[in-house]
This record gives C-alpha cells, sequence and structure tokens, in this order.
C-alpha cells in the first residue's frame, strides 16, 4: 500500500508540490474509491482525493496547500498520524479508529499510513490511505448481535410457554377465591392484586412470545407522511392527557415505500412510546423524515438514497455507555415494563433491510434514527435487504 501512495506522489518535492506528480498517477489516486490525503514536511496537503473529502465529509473545494491541522480539526487520530509518520520508526499498517462529527455520528475507518521520499530517499512527508468501514462493523456486529438475541429469544419463549399454565392455574385460583371470599373486606383487596399481577405477568410473556416469533413482511407500498401522522394519532390517543407536544415535519415529494404497515407502525409506536416516557412533564417530541444520499460500496462517488426517520425528543438524554444497550431485550432503566420495545423496533426494521441508530448526550435529548434504503438507488439496487451505509450525508433529495 505504501509503494502505491509512493507511485502517486512520491515523485514530487516539497518545493514543486502535487503539481509536479505524473499525470497517469495522479488519476489513479482521482479513481480510487479509497481515501487518500498527503502532506509534507510542514503538515500542509499535498493531495486529498473526492473520496477521502466525502468519508471525512471535509469543506468543499481544494484543500491542496491548506493546513492539515485545520482541514482534519475535527479528526484528530488521522490528523496526528499524518503529522507524526515521519518521525516514527512503525507506523500504523491496517489500523482503525473511529472518526466523530459535530452532529454527534460516528464512522469506524481502517487506515494505512506510508512516510513519502524523493528520489534520494529523503522523507518529504507522509501520506494515509483509508476506507470507511462503518458498514462492514455494523454488518458483523449485527450478525453477532441477531445471533446472540436469537438464542434469547428461543430461551425467553420457552420459558413464557412454561410460566403461561401456572399462571393460568393461578388467575383460575384467585377468581374462585373471589367468588367465595367476595364478601370479605379484607381478603378482597388481596385477591383483587393477585389477578392484577397475573394479567400484567401474562402480558409480558405475551410480549416475550411475539418477540421471538419469526417475522416475514408482507411488504405494500406505502405512503410515509401517512404512517407518521397515523402513528402521532395513535400514540395521542393512547395517552389523552399528555402535555408533551407532537410534531410531524415531512420532507417534499418522499417516495412510496414497500413496507409491512403492522410492523412499521409498531416500531413507531414503539419509539414514540419511549419518547414520550423520557418527558415527565412538558416539552416537545417531533417526528421527521427526508431522503439522504449515504456513501456506498463501490467505486468512487457512488451513493444509494435513503429514507430517515427521526424520532426527537428533550429527556434527559441516554448515557453513551448505555447506547449499545437500549436495544438488547429485557434491558430497561424504568420501572415498569419489561425492556422490549426498542428490541422489537430494532428487530422489525432489519427485517426491511433497515438499521435503526441513535444521538443521545445526557442533558441534551435523544434522537433515534429509522434508516429504510429506497429501492433503485445505489450499486445494491438489486438487492432489497442490502443494508444502508450508516453515517451518510444529511440533507433533502
Amino acid at each position: 500500500m505504501g509503494s502505491a501512495l509512493m507511485a502517486v506522489i512520491g515523485r514530487s518535492s516539497r518545493a514543486d508540490g502535487i503539481a509536479a506528480v505524473e499525470s497517469p498517477w495522479r488519476e489513479l489516486a482521482l479513481s480510487m474509491s479509497c481515501g487518500i490525503i498527503a502532506v509534507d514536511l510542514d503538515g500542509r496537503i499535498l493531495f486529498a482525493n473526492p473520496p477521502a473529502r466525502r468519508i471525512l465529509e471535509l469543506p468543499v473545494g481544494s484543500a491542496e496547500g491548506l493546513p492539515v491541522a485545520a482541514v482534519l480539526r475535527d479528526h484528530p487520530a488521522l490528523r496526528q498520524v499524518l503529522l507524526e509518520a515521519p518521525g516514527l520508526h512503525t507506523l500504523p499498517n491496517r489500523a482503525e479508529t473511529e472518526v466523530r462529527f459535530p452532529d454527534g455520528r460516528r464512522r469506524t475507518i481502517g487506515f494505512t499510513a506510508t512516510i513519502l521520499r524523493n528520489g534520494g530517499g529523503a522523507a518529504i512527508g507522509s501520506a494515509i490511505l483509508f476506507k470507511d468501514l462503518t458498514r462492514i462493523e455494523r454488518t458483523l456486529e449485527q450478525e453477532r448481535l441477531r445471533g446472540r438475541l436469537a438464542a434469547l429469544g428461543q430461551m425467553a419463549a420457552g420459558i413464557a410457554h412454561e410460566m403461561r399454565n401456572p399462571l393460568a392455574s393461578i388467575q383460575v385460583t384467585a377468581t374462585l377465591l373471589h367468588r367465595q371470599l367476595g364478601d370479605s373486606p379484607e381478603a378482597l383487596p388481596l385477591i383483587d392484586k393477585i389477578r392484577q399481577e397475573v394479567q400484567r405477568l401474562d402480558r409480558t410473556l405475551v410480549d416475550c412470545l411475539e418477540y421471538a416469533k419469526p417475522r416475514t413482511p408482507n411488504l405494500r407500498p406505502e405512503s410515509i407522511p401517512e404512517l407518521l401522522a397515523e402513528s402521532i394519532r395513535r400514540i395521542r390517543s393512547e395517552h389523552p392527557g399528555s402535555p408533551v407536544r407532537l410534531h410531524l415535519r415531512c420532507a417534499p415529494g418522499l417516495p412510496a415505500l414497500a413496507v409491512d404497515r403492522t410492523l412499521i407502525l409498531q416500531v413507531l409506536q414503539n419509539l414514540l412510546r419511549n419518547a414520550l416516557e423520557a418527558l415527565p412533564g412538558r416539552g416537545n417530541v417531533t417526528v421527521e423524515a427526508e431522503v439522504e444520499a449515504h456513501p456506498a460500496e463501490g467505486a468512487a462517488g457512488e451513493e444509494a438514497r435513503m429514507l430517515r426517520i427521526a424520532v426527537r425528543d428533550e429527556g434527559p438524554g441516554i448515557p453513551p455507555e448505555l447506547h449499545d444497550r437500549v436495544f438488547y431485550p429485557f434491558f430497561t432503566t424504568k420501572k415498569s415494563g419489561c425492556g422490549l420495545g426498542l428490541a422489537e423496533a430494532k428487530k422489525f426494521v432489519e427485517i426491511h433491510g433497515g438499521l435503526v441508530d441513535l444521538d443521545s448526550e445526557p442533558g441534551r435529548g435523544t434522537t433515534f434514527h429509522i434508516l429504510l434504503p429506497i429501492p433503485g438507488s445505489g450499486p445494491d439496487s438489486h438487492n432489497p435487504t442490502a443494508g444502508p451505509t450508516p453515517g451518510g450525508k444529511r440533507g433533502r433529495a
């Protein structure tokens, strides 16, 4: 990999800069799908190809001649490698780092660094080759998590099945006691408490069985604004006295998507219910939908269009150490509920080939993002289950 970089800019010098690079090598670097950034010994950028600017979301326009400290100010790990590489004995080879963007999004970057030398062997700068590994890392993590959740779901279903018969017996017994002791003011509240708790446990067991049940989506073209409006109507009827204000914002011209209406409505209900429960008093919950362009695997510059649905609340936020755990079944920080709402939402979205993610900081609220692929866009358009690449550039299509 280092030799390839040498071919691209190794024949230039600090005096001549990137203008001295031979045209064929420059064209090769420009056509590559991975990012390339090279700097001289003064820390000024010699070369940054389009994939580098796209992956790191650098400002539009040429970065050549600018200080790398300014251009990569939001990406300290890569900046440090470029500036320190000429003085290192061992350079990073196939290393990984996580880059963060000002709005909280994250990407996993795999990179290799090399020292650039002139014809006499003297160091003239450094360079890195890097690739966005977010999609690969997310896919691997999803497969690992899917296996764990499948095993957990099967176990929960088995336990739920075994528990329902004893619960039914307890319920019948409580009903008989109610008939026999209904006139006893001491016994009646206790019997009612038994019946209520049995019903609560039975609802939990039903939720476990529903979560573990295999799902095949019944896909039909649906209007996204109508689905979102329906989900808001349902949550308002579920919480008629709530002081929380619900807002819906849809970008114009949203395409109809083939989705399972029942499953997607359940996803939205779970996320909205979670948002309302995060607000103990007044506040706002906003639902937004827009089309975004995301980096696609393949040739440089290819993009895929995704539908992003965001559910944003003004609650207390979620600590960073809990971000990955909130989608695990039975994980909850609430006093009530069994912790299946977000796990179910994740499962149903992934059935559609999509992703669920969150942005949250303590004291700044939480936003859950649903990403659904739009058929007919990107190199995976032939594959309706191909997942999107997280962390694409935001903006209306």
